[in-house]
């Protein structure tokens, strides 16, 4: 008698039934439909009494729901909790029409507990393994668990796929994974007769026992002898089928570690079954074991596909994505990094700020970088050095040397104002503005109660003009150069309150203080301090101040060079910064006749009354919109006037400029304290004898500094040339003595003596005569005994910095004559310079010996400056203003 496979499995369950199951109590647990379902499939009774144990059984729609089942339909079904799998009924499908046999749970999978031996697909599989075939078998839940550590069974000896293994790319690589996890050998279930498709169900219902699967698995092979067999199951499939299962071997082959002796015996087979090439073969392999290695790092999120450095280099990927690719214009003048704000004017940024941002982008920046046959991705450029060339090479890409700030434009919260036509503009960055004035700007405002309480009660009401004046010049950049505002005052007087409501006025980055004068003299602070400033504080002034040429030059502004730090190229140009100081006391200044008081506008504020308003500022700052209005509603000629001569409207500003200079000139303190004015005898024999030689004087100087011990005392030629310019009708140059006409008189002053004979004592020394000085004795006020509002120390001001230290090589020349060596150096110049000749020309009238002094100087300054035409310029202003001295002198002596 002929029988079935399942006839079979029907005799073996009636055998080894030897006790009743209750059949009630699988079918509640399974339902009717799963019972037949997987009595269908070859299960006894006593097979699905021992799976409902597992947990196996039918679940509702719902309840699948709960356990993690998400799909599209209302599917309910078997349920086996080993492996979370959901067999559906009705059978599920996908979008594509392809049937699911399984659904996953999305809920956490735990590896089931004891020994087993293979490995296969499928819960039923793994049932009909260990129920029916009697060898302990696992089910897999899915490919991706093969990358957990806890998924690694060691006990499992080979992984089994279904007989469609051989043909299905999916399969292929799902058995290669699990055979490299699980460190175990690989078989396929065979065709088995009567089925489409064979798992070891189809093997059980196929009349296989315990004996054949147990061969099965001890014919298992390694992953080079499988996919050395592979091609030999195509013979059958079409072209396309094999070029996409060869696609499959190729990527797999690139993830084993496989010997050349495997590799060879796999790529023959690839050969005999698909024609192609070893050596295509070979290429195959590596380009997709690379682009295997790209797919991982796109897909790894820490590399971001913007940030990737390729086809140029890091500097140029930082231009592009930090600085050109910005929504925020960046632009870089005169080695600064300037940023748009959107508020209508541009931002310097730092060095560290921007820094800070190129160490961030250079940090998430990476490559890809080869290592054998694979790629990875790099981080590697996050060094200073990087990060140093970044910015240097960005510092160069972005300058533009063209750009330039329009004077006559302010930039307000609300606008941009054209202070010359009053023509209110939007906020553009093609004006390219630095700074912004921290307030809305509206026109013809008074000037608001509070303000003016503040300037009677710090300053005093007359100086209301002269207060908004002030302000009109440090807001209006179209307003000339050449004033700074000192204050003077006891602390807590309303100096600093003035000051910082004046820094309010304008945006924070635009304001610098400073602590001193030095901090203005070289390029490298220049640069540092001053770029893309408005407005510089020095808030807290005093004792001796000296390197004072170069602030002179800012406060008109004069262009003058910086330089970025650590950079060895230089720049120049106008800083167009306005200067406020504050001072508890007048100062003591280095060469004062330098120009401090034509420059300085002083301001002695008024010792306080009660107690502080510590909310003060904060008033006056809800008021600075109304006193900008105010402020710059002036007419600018009636500006202009009153800063050229603020004491016509404040009349004690005169006062205090002159007192200022006296105390803040060392030589007139010296005057003021030891010397009274006197008559200059008509006589020459007489002004002779009472004249005061030049180095009487300065030993003089010399021991009233050591007493007072205020600043930095001078040499003789300083000394003597800058008591020229304070007594220019006193000095008497050498000349013959009208009693003894082979004698010569040396040269001095006339018209001052000591207010009393006792406040020097003369000593003799081995360096000569030494004076000491009673400070006891000194009065001040006795040279300068009353001030009648002409405070002019006919000082010579050259109006650039090069006729200034033109003048400072003149102080140094001895007055000798040598007339042929004027000749000399005129004829040396005639054919260079016929402008420069013409005004030697007018000067062969003049005294020999101021012009020899004149002369030497120009060639000492020729030897150290180029002979542009600056230069010529300030040397015929020199020789102009020299003449003009020397001619009211001589017609003084006629």
């Amino acid at each position: 008698m002929n029988t079935t496979p399942n006839d079979k499995i029907a005799t073996a369950d009636v055998a080894a039934n030897a006790d009743s199951v209750n059949v009630s109590s699988i079918l509640s647990s399974l339902t009717q439909q799963g019972y037949d379902h997987l009595k269908s499939e070859g299960f006894s009774d006593n097979h699905l009494s021992s799976m409902i144990s597992d947990g196996v059984r039918w679940v509702s729609h719902e309840e699948a729901f709960k356990l993690g089942f998400r799909w599209r339909h209302r599917n309910e079904g078997l349920y086996f909790p080993s492996t979370q799998h959901l067999k559906p009924f009705p059978a599920a499908t996908k979008e594509n029409g392809d049937s699911v046999k399984y659904l996953r749970s999305k809920a956490e999978w735990v590896m089931p507990t004891g020994s087993y031996v293979v490995e296969t697909e499928g819960a039923k599989d793994a049932y009909a393994g260990s129920e029916i075939l009697g060898i302990p078998t696992l089910a897999k839940p899915g490919v991706s668990f093969y990358a957990k550590e806890k998924w690694r069974s060691p006990s499992v000896k080979v992984v089994l796929g279904d007989s469609d293994t051989w043909v299905k790319p999916q399969l292929i690589t799902s058995a290669i994974l699990g055979s490299l996890a699980q460190k175990t050998k690989i078989q396929v279930v065979p065709d088995c007769k009567g089925f489409e498709k064979s798992g070891l169900v189809e093997f059980a219902k196929s009349g296989k026992t315990k004996q054949d699967y147990q061969k099965l698995i001890d014919s298992a092979m390694t992953v080079g002898e499988f996919l050395t067999e592979l091609p030999s199951h195509w013979k059958d499939l079409d072209k396309r089928q094999v070029e996409k299962l060869t696609q499959a071997t190729l990527r797999v082959m690139g993830k084993v570690n496989l010997t050349h002796m495997e590799t060879d015996k796999i790529l023959d087979a690839l050969k005999e079954h698909t024609g192609s090439a070893k050596g295509v073969l070979t290429n195959e392999i590596k380009r997709l074991k690379l682009s295997k290695s790209l797919a991982t790092v796109k897909t790894d999120k820490r590399f971001d596909p913007n940030r990737q450095v390729k086809d140029e280099t890091l500097e140029v990927h930082i231009l592009k994505r930090v600085f050109r690719g910005s929504e925020t214009p960046y632009k870089v003048i005169n080695a600064v990094f300037y940023r748009y704000t959107g508020l209508g004017y541009w931002e310097a940024v730092s060095e560290a700020s921007l820094k800070k941002i190129l160490a961030d982008e250079c940090e998430k920046c990476w490559t890809l970088e080869k290592s054998g046959e694979e790629w990875s991705g790099a981080f590697e450029f996050g060094t200073k050095k990087n990060i140093e060339s970044c910015y240097t090479f960005c510092l160069s890409s972005l300058t533009d040397e063209i750009l330039s700030q329009d004077a006559e434009l302010i930039c307000f919260q609300n606008c941009t104002l054209n202070i010359v036509t009053g023509e209110i503009l939007d906020h553009s960055a093609s004006h390219y503005l630095t700074s912004r004035i921290e307030a809305n700007y509206e026109q013809n405002k008074e000037c608001p109660k509070v303000f003016s309480d503040f300037v009677e009660k710090v300053f005093g009401i007359e100086y209301t003009k002269v207060i908004q004046t002030i302000i009109s010049m440090y807001l209006d950049p179209s307003c000339f150069y050449g004033k700074a505002v000192q204050l003077i005052g006891q602390s807590g007087a309303g100096k600093g309150t003035f000051i910082r409501f004046v820094q309010s006025l304008f945006n924070p980055s635009s304001v610098q203080a400073v602590g001193s004068f030095s901090d203005l003299s070289t390029p490298d602070k220049r640069h540092q301090n001053l770029t893309g400033k408005r407005l510089i504080c020095l808030p807290d002034l005093g004792g001796y101040q000296q390197n004072l040429r170069d602030y002179y030059e800012l406060v008109d502004n004069g262009r003058l060079s910086g330089r970025a730090l650590f950079s060895s190229e230089t720049y120049s140009k106008e800083w167009m910064t306005r200067y406020i100081l504050a001072s508890v006391s007048e100062l003591k200044i280095e060469n004062s006749g330098d120009g401090w008081a034509r420059r300085t506008i002083t301001l002695r504020v008024k010792n306080r009354e009660g107690k502080p308003d510590r909310s003060l500022l904060k008033k006056l700052q809800s008021v600075k919109a109304d006193v900008i209005s105010w402020a710059l509603s002036m007419p600018k000629d009636e500006r202009d006037e009153i800063l050229e001569s603020p004491e016509t409207v404040a009349p004690n500003i005169a006062k205090d400029n002159h007192q200022a200079s006296i105390s803040g000139d060392i030589i007139k303190t010296f005057l003021d304290s030891c010397f009274k004015r006197s008559e200059i005898p008509t006589d020459k024999a007489q002004e002779q004898k009472l004249r005061i030689s030049n180095t009487t004087l300065f030993g003089m100087y010399q021991a009233y500094y050591k007493a007072v011990g205020s600043g930095k005392p001078m040499m003789l030629n300083n000394f003597v040339s800058h008591l020229k310019v304070v007594l220019p009708d006193n000095f008497r140059g050498r000349d013959k003595s009208k009693e003894q006409s082979s004698q010569w008189v040396a040269a001095g002053f006339a018209g001052i003596e000591l207010i009393s004979s006792e406040i020097f004592t003369q000593q003799a020394s081995y360096d000569g005569i030494q004076y000491y000085c009673n400070i006891d004795k000194t009065v001040e006020g006795s040279f300068y005994t009353e001030f009648n509002g002409d405070d002019s120390e006919n000082e010579f001001e050259p109006q650039t910095e090069a006729t200034q230290e033109l003048s400072q090589e003149l102080n140094f020349v001895d007055p000798v004559i040598v007339d042929d060596h004027v000749q000399n150096i005129m004829t040396a110049y005639k054919v260079d310079d016929l402008e420069l000749w013409g005004a030697v020309e007018k000067m062969v009238s003049l005294d020999n010996a101021l012009r020899q002094a004149v002369w030497d100087g120009i060639k000492n300054y020729l030897k150290l400056h180029e002979k542009n035409a600056e230069n010529r310029k300030c040397i015929k202003n020199m020789i102009t203003k020299m003449g003009k001295q020397i001619r009211a002198k001589q017609n003084q002596a006629n």
